[in-house]
């Protein structure tokens, strides 16, 4: 489940694999209405997350696939509809997430790494020319991620990891260090993350 920036809609997972988009502000009529039901995924929805303007929201199920669907209703062509499906995942989803400014989404899941597989995390790239998202980079992680968050620059990406520890990585594009990682934190608190990490 996900409330979006501005607090007006909340986006939340059904039994049947759908993602109900419903009204939340109570100063509009039909609070808790249901404005949209998305459709797309074929496994468990195990993550939901809007971008900063709440104009697209992102996906992740047990069907191993990524989908970003356009959710301004501002935009007709695009509201409600799956907009792309993000694919190369070798395991569910454990999370996904937009960067601020938009350009990226990271979704953290078993990656193909060299000639085997490995827990790790896919940086997608939006490209204007092509109008889609392309794996840019792999962040490989020894064990499980947890939960994926950027910066609010968008410059590092905090990758909270089983048992209890993380990474903080570089996603600053223009850096020659994009993708390196620039810190392990040890012994965090699997309290303290599913506090104020997990959602």
């Amino acid at each position: 489940m996900a409330i979006s920036n501005d607090g007006r809609r909340v986006a939340s997972a059904t039994d049947e694999n759908d993602i109900d988009l419903s009204q939340i502000d109570p100063t509009l009529n039909g609070f808790g209405k249901t404005l949209l039901t998305l459709k797309g995924h074929t496994g468990v929805i195990t993550s939901i997350n809007f971008s900063q303007d709440d104009s697209l929201l992102v996906t992740g199920s047990l069907d191993n696939s990524v989908i970003i669907w356009g959710v301004d209703s501002n935009f007709k062509d695009k509201y409600g509809k799956m907009l792309v499906k993000l694919l190369g995942h070798n395991g569910f989803i454990r999370d996904a997430c937009f960067s601020p400014d938009m350009n990226f989404v990271v979704t953290a899941s078993i990656i193909k790494h060299l000639s085997s597989f490995a827990y790790g995390a896919i940086i997608w790239s939006f490209n204007n020319k092509l109008g889609k998202y392309k794996a840019i980079k792999k962040l490989v992680h020894p064990s499980e991620i947890l939960s994926l968050r950027f910066s609010l620059d968008g410059k590092m990406l905090a990758a909270f990891c089983k048992p209890n520890y993380g990474y903080i990585w570089n996603t600053d594009i223009q850096s020659d260090n994009f993708g390196n990682k620039i810190v392990k934190l040890a012994n965090v608190k699997t309290d303290w993350i599913k506090k104020y990490i997990i959602r």
